[in-house]
């Protein structure tokens, strides 16, 4: 039985290049909806002053997308911003493991003792945006740098961190994430940026060919070499009905490396290709 053959991929979008990693293709992205800020929606947040918190649709990380501001000048108030709910996917009740990553940007000098707090969340089921709490992962950012990475003193440039080998409670099967300030961390360290955040979790074996979906372009690229005039489908997965739909027209391999994208928001993703 022949096995369809990933090509390299290289997805650019102002200046953020991803490579074709084993890594990267054997992750699937879950979520939460709206990673990328790309329209103002599917975002919740409030404030309480001097705390503050916006839904920006501009000078995100991704050229022609949006951020979210968060912060406070001084520690008082709070406020914080809440993804949508999203499914966990073959990673519900802890069946693999999980990776979360986002970016982020310190518009002031951080003060010692400042961080604002990052909550990967886990639910039971959808009912209120979220069912029953089971779990969450906590994330301090800058927390200690000698431990997270993170750079107190890059003031004005993006850093992205990313936590691994998440395993999410036997309970679980939905997520949120939320970011807050004064809340359970303190913070006065000024405004700060927050941007294209996505939780992953590694392929699980198909009986048909592998499944991609590139973050944070939402595309599908493979290589037929050896497939010439056998026939192909992409397929898109619908976590609300457990479901896979096709997305795409029948494409016929010709031996060369076959490319499709789609909107974020028509199709979130994530994808498979499918030999007929």
């Amino acid at each position: 039985m022949k096995t369809l053959k990933p090509s390299s991929i290289t997805a650019a979008a102002a200046a953020l290049i991803l490579l074709a990693t084993p890594a990267l293709r054997a992750e699937l992205f879950l979520g939460p909806p709206n990673s990328t800020i790309e329209f103002v929606g599917d975002w919740f947040s409030g404030a309480a002053e001097p705390s503050f918190v916006e839904v920006s649709p501009d000078d995100g990380y991704i050229e022609d997308t949006g951020k979210i501001v968060l912060g406070a000048t001084e520690i008082a108030g709070n406020a914080d911003f809440r993804s949508q709910a999203f499914p966990l996917g073959p990673a519900a009740a802890g069946a693999q493991t999980l990776t979360i990553e986002f970016y982020f940007k310190f518009l002031e000098e951080v003060q010692e003792g400042d961080n604002v707090l990052v909550q990967f969340r886990f639910f039971d089921d959808f009912e209120d945006q979220g069912g029953n709490w089971v779990g969450e992962v906590n994330i301090d950012v800058p927390g200690n740098p000698e431990d997270t990475g993170i750079d107190p003193s890059l003031v004005g440039e993006w850093q992205s961190h990313v936590v691994a080998d998440i395993e999410a409670p036997a309970e679980a099967q939905v997520a949120d994430i939320r970011t807050s300030v004064n809340i359970f961390t303190d913070w006065g360290s000024g405004e700060t940026h927050w941007d294209n955040f996505a939780v992953r979790t590694p392929v699980p074996p198909l009986e048909t060919p592998v499944a991609v979906a590139l973050y944070p372009v939402n595309a599908v690229e493979f290589d037929t070499a050896g497939y010439e005039g056998e026939q192909f489908q992409i397929e898109a997965y619908r976590p609300d009905e457990d479901i896979w739909v096709p997305v795409s027209e029948i494409i016929t391999g010709n031996g060369e490396v076959i490319s499709r994208q789609f909107s974020s928001r028509a199709e979130p993703g994530p994808f498979r290709v499918r030999k007929n």
